[in-house]
């Protein structure tokens, strides 16, 4: 029975997955894999706005690098050894046919300019076409022990070959790992920070725009008693004022 995972599970919103772009993804690679491994760091991290999902694809494409870049060791090795067996392999063919001419030439006096007799020349031809023989079974054993399946031991033998490149690798894997860290590092500095004060304003602007405004007072609309008392000045001590023949009060006698 096959398993259900939570990365199985968890959907990404299409538009959130339209915009965070493409995968990284080589035309050798699996396309499905980095979306599970996307998947599954969302189903962590629980993203709450569009940086967190920025950050989790970050983490996404920086473990992906360092899983690319670990393949790029494994298949370093192999390459370059390959490429060592296919070298070795068309030098001994290269040296077979040099002794064959070797042999050829010894045997014919082609550099002697030997006048051979027929009884020597097809002894010498006989013999020829024997070392001509073992020498293509020789060779045809020094090339089947080339491409054997390979051991520890022989990759280490051809080690000088592939180890400078092997170890740039292995630098631009610990920066990919260091970067990976670092965007771990960026989201808990977010939440704890920037992120809930983005998030409170963010509120606290929506909010406000829902706020129902008070409606301004018609023209005709007669002022409560409380907001007209309000509006009256409180009136002075009958000692400290004096009226006017119109009833509108004066200010205090000196």
């Amino acid at each position: 029975m096959t398993r259900i995972t939570t990365a199985d599970v968890f959907t990404i919103p299409p538009e959130v997955r339209d915009l965070l772009g493409p995968a990284p993804v080589l035309s050798t690679e699996d396309a499905r894999r980095y979306e599970k491994i996307l998947k599954s760091f969302a189903q962590c991290v629980q993203p709450r706005d569009f940086i967190e999902w920025m950050l989790v694809r970050d983490l996404a494409d920086e473990r992906w690098e360092i899983e690319r870049l670990r393949r790029f060791k494994h298949q370093l090795v192999e390459e370059l050894y390959k490429v060592h067996v296919a070298q070795r392999t068309e030098f001994a063919k290269a040296r077979f046919e040099t002794e064959v001419w070797g042999l050829c030439v010894t045997a014919r006096g082609v550099l002697t300019g030997e006048k051979l007799e027929p009884e020597v020349r097809a002894e010498r031809e006989k013999q020829l076409n024997v070392d001509i023989n073992n020498l293509q079974n020789k060779t045809a054993e020094q090339i089947l022990e080339l491409n054997k399946a390979p051991t520890t031991a022989d990759f280490v033998r051809v080690g000088q070959e592939w180890l400078l490149l092997y170890e740039r690798i292995e630098k631009l894997e610990r920066a990919a790992g260091q970067a990976f860290h670092g965007v771990l590092e960026e989201i808990d500095r977010y939440r704890e920070g920037l992120g809930p004060r983005l998030r409170k304003a963010c509120d606290e602007i929506i909010e406000g725009e829902f706020e129902e405004a008070p409606s301004p007072s018609r023209p005709d609309e007669v002022p409560s008693p409380a907001s007209s008392s309000a509006l009256v000045e409180a009136p002075l001590s009958p000692s400290k004022r004096l009226a006017n023949p119109n009833g509108a009060q004066l200010g205090t006698e000196e």
